[in-house]
């Protein structure tokens, strides 16, 4: 296989613009609220050891591509795509950080001291992380063998359809001139087939037409779609990443504060992965699943050793990044130009330059993919279970915008506080749920993978082993580790911990009914008539 083909860069262009946008969430959280680091560390510490988790991913994954096409003889394999995650980096940031850096304000520390303390807890709670996740390696062949494809599938279209489709779709008509120009070429392209003329990369076309019109947006008709404002050139130099294990030992005193947190997220961020493999696999690119967990875990802690708690991970949407050509150069491409970004001090520049929405109609297309592929690859009388498992997953969509809208109103900070009352005051219409909402979107990825697994199995009349997946679904509320969940004052979070209930409950419930549904049915009957 060819070290770089012309979908490398189209490639390259979706990934490093979605890399580029969680950077740039990552600085605005970073340096302003919550966080306020110190921009020097920051910009010296921080981002030159976020590129060292980047270079171990991207440039793993690509050599085995490689590996994987001289196997097979083949020229058509697509590494798995890799890269900062914006879930992962709200989370770290909201419910790991953040806490630990009220902890420290109220333990009498002063503002810096206390952005410090909060930057060392991240360090050790994504060291934690890699950890969860190697151990994962071990048990993740197991668990794709257990799983029917449409409930790895349904979950990561859901997430996809969701956070990353539906989120940068209602961006589009937010900047309509942008977004909708965008997006119609990238349909033309992609959905269409047509190729730029003189063999010009489709999204380097896209970028820079987005790029175009945003700027002319801005100076014809005023639009707040690009920065405004002066050049910053001080962040520019030269900073290698530097090893800081001692970050990591001034945390383990705290870990209990954090590990409800890191244990759940860790084995979520292991069920993603897992989803993502199954797609590649599901798209003709199997790759081995514990080599692939395992360097997941080992760019974690890559970056934690280095001194960063933001971590990278392999991204959802394989398929897209297959569809549109890309193979092994599109992540060799990537590992250089964010660790040069990372290292140099330039992402303020870029930012200033080149604005979210000048491309994310490639996003879009990746998501959309995503949901495509869930529907076509597996049997047409499982496809209702797909959907099935889309629906948790759009709400913990609507968990997102609820708390999103809440910060933009005020609430979620210390001085005003999300009001323990929330869902007493949402309860005041009748036809809105909220706890119903939050506790679906709590644990989501384990309640998509229950009930579209659950659902395959009543397709084909496999009753006891529906009643197994209920069963595991009541297991895991009654843990807490999904629909379980507390209103902070500056966020609604899922708590782990022995929590009866409605919910777990009603799971076993389910169970029962699919055992007696197993005893009801006529001895070796198959699936439901009508089920193609």
């Amino acid at each position: 296989m060819k070290a770089f083909v012309k979908g490398d860069i189209d490639g390259f262009i979706a990934l490093w613009l979605d890399n580029l946008v969680v950077a740039i969430v990552m600085v605005k959280l970073s340096l302003g609220f919550p966080l306020y680091l110190d921009p020097h560390v920051f910009y010296t510490r921080i981002m030159p050891a976020t590129a060292v988790g980047l270079l171990i991913g991207n440039l793993y994954y690509a050599w085995l591509a490689h590996r994987l096409a001289r196997q097979e003889n083949r020229q058509d394999v697509c590494a798995l795509p890799f890269g900062l995650s914006i879930i992962l980096l709200v989370t770290f940031v909201f419910l790991i950080l953040y806490p630990a850096k009220l902890r420290a304000l109220n333990a009498g520390l002063g503002e810096a001291e206390a952005s410090m303390a909060a930057w060392r807890a991240g360090v050790g709670a994504a060291f934690v992380m890699g950890l969860i996740e190697c151990a994962g390696a071990f048990v993740g062949a197991w668990i794709r063998r257990v799983t029917p494809r449409a409930a790895l599938l349904s979950t990561l279209a859901g997430i996809a359809l969701a956070f990353l489709a539906l989120d940068f779709f209602f961006r589009a008509y937010a900047f309509p001139i942008v977004g909708l120009a965008t997006l119609g070429l990238a349909f033309v392209f992609y959905f269409g087939g047509v190729e730029p003329r003189f063999g010009i990369p489709r999204g380097l076309v896209i970028l820079a037409a987005g790029t175009g019109l945003a700027w002319a947006c801005h100076y014809f008709a005023g639009s707040t779609i690009v920065p405004v404002g002066k050049l910053d050139l001080g962040t520019m130099g030269f900073y290698p990443p530097i090893p800081n294990p001692a970050l990591l030992l001034t945390w383990w005193h705290s870990i209990g504060d954090s590990l409800p947190v890191v244990l759940p997220l860790g084995l979520v961020s292991t069920l993603w992965s897992l989803q993502t493999i199954e797609s590649a696999a599901a798209a003709g690119d199997s790759f081995d699943t514990r080599n692939c967990l395992l360097f997941n875990g080992f760019a974690t802690m890559g970056s934690a050793l280095f001194g960063s708690p933001f971590l990278a991970t392999i991204y959802f949407g394989h398929p897209g990044w297959k569809a549109i050509g890309s193979r092994a150069g599109y992540s060799v491409l990537n590992a250089a130009v964010m660790t040069t970004i990372a290292c140099t001090g330039t992402l303020g520049i870029i930012v200033h330059f080149i604005p979210v929405e000048a491309g994310m109609a490639l996003i879009i297309w990746i998501g959309l993919a995503m949901t495509a592929q869930a529907f076509e690859v597996v049997p047409a009388k499982h496809i209702p279970a797909v959907v099935v498992g889309l629906v948790p997953a759009l709400g913990a969509y609507t968990e997102f915008v609820i708390k999103r809208t809440l910060l933009a109103v005020g609430y979620g900070t210390p001085e005003h506080p999300i009001p323990s009352t929330l869902n007493a005051l949402f309860a005041d219409r009748a036809d809105y749920y909220s706890a119903g909402v939050f506790a679906v979107g709590e644990g989501y990825i384990y309640t998509c993978m229950v009930l579209s697994a659950a659902t395959v199995q009543i397709i084909e009349r496999r009753f006891l082993r529906a009643a197994g997946w209920f069963a595991a679904g009541g297991v895991i509320a009654l843990l807490g580790l999904a629909h379980n969940y507390r209103i902070t004052g500056s966020d609604i979070i899922g708590v782990i911990g022995y929590a009866p209930g409605a919910i777990p409950l009603a799971y076993f419930i389910v169970a029962g009914i699919c055992v007696v549904a197993d005893r009801m049915k006529p001895r070796g009957s198959g699936p439901a008539p009508g089920a193609h």
